[in-house]
C-alpha cells in the first residue's frame, strides 16, 4: 500500500450537501451514441484546464450502445473554471437531450 491511497465515501440522501473546501468533484452523465458526443462533453474540462482523475462508463440497461459516464476531477464548486465547465456540460447535455448529475464534492 502506498501513502497516496485514499478511500472516498459517499452519503446518500435527498438534496445536495456539498463541502465548501472540497477539492474533488464527481459527476455522471449520459450521452447518445453519436460521433463526437463524448469529445464535446470532455472538451469542457480541457478548455477550462481541469484535471480529470477518473472516468468510467457503464451500459444503460435496455438502451443499446448507450452509456452512463462517471467522472471525477480536481476542483472546487466555487472555482471559476469549474463553474464554467459545469455550465458548458449542462449546455452540451441539454443539446443532446441527455442527463447529467452532480454526484458530490
Amino acid at each position: 500500500m502506498t501513502p497516496f491511497n485514499a478511500t472516498r465515501f459517499i452519503v446518500i440522501g435527498k438534496g445536495g450537501n456539498y463541502l465548501e473546501n472540497a477539492d474533488k468533484i464527481s459527476i455522471s452523465f449520459e450521452i447518445p451514441h453519436k460521433t463526437g458526443s463524448l469529445y464535446s462533453i470532455l472538451s469542457n474540462f480541457i478548455y477550462n484546464n481541469i484535471n480529470m482523475t477518473n472516468i468510467e462508463s457503464r451500459p444503460i440497461p435496455k438502451r443499446r450502445w448507450q452509456y452512463r459516464f462517471f467522472v471525477d476531477f480536481d476542483g472546487n464548486l466555487n472555482d471559476a473554471g469549474v463553474i464554467n465547465a459545469i455550465t458548458g456540460l449542462k449546455a452540451e447535455a441539454d443539446s443532446f437531450y441527455s442527463a447529467w448529475k452532480l454526484c458530490g464534492s
